[in-house]
């Protein structure tokens, strides 16, 4: 059985002159004028319900304020306090976009980001890596050594 678009979330996107603007206010759709930048534009923000972002983070309030502001613009967040917890969730929720920190206990960011390429399920999953470590702090990943000119 069909469910309406409106119990689906699903929004109706009118495409056209600048007469559907009133017409599409009415019935709650989304009016752009087709111009390829402005139908692109309505078709993410008609969509934009239907991606899942995986915010991970071992501090509470940054996950709460990556939660606030995606849910804000329409995004499904799911969150984990950590890279262990949230490569289960991976697995299991299948994201679109997954937003880590680096530095977190049991698994950090890299670890994290390397599991999720390593595995055919989960390697097309972007993965975006934040950190408000300052300049102090020193990396436990190996460096590579700077060109050195002759």
């Amino acid at each position: 059985m069909r469910r309406a678009a409106a119990e689906r979330k699903v929004k109706t996107v009118l495409l056209g002159e600048e007469d559907l603007r009133a017409a599409a206010q009415e019935m709650g759709a989304l009016w752009a004028p087709l111009e390829p930048e402005a139908v692109l534009g309505a078709l993410d923000r008609a969509t934009r319900h239907l991606l899942t972002i995986l915010v991970v983070d071992d501090e509470p309030h940054i996950r709460q304020l990556f939660t606030r502001y995606l849910s804000a613009e329409g995004y499904r967040v799911v969150s984990a306090p950590d890279g262990e917890r949230a490569a289960q969730l991976v697995r299991e929720v299948l994201p679109d976009l997954v937003v880590t920190d680096i530095k977190m206990p049991r698994m950090d960011g890299y670890e994290l980001c390397r599991t999720i390429k390593e595995s055919w399920e989960t390697q097309h999953i972007p993965v975006v890596m934040v950190s408000a470590l300052g300049a102090s702090w020193t990396s436990t990943r190996p460096s590579t050594p700077a060109p050195t000119s002759t």
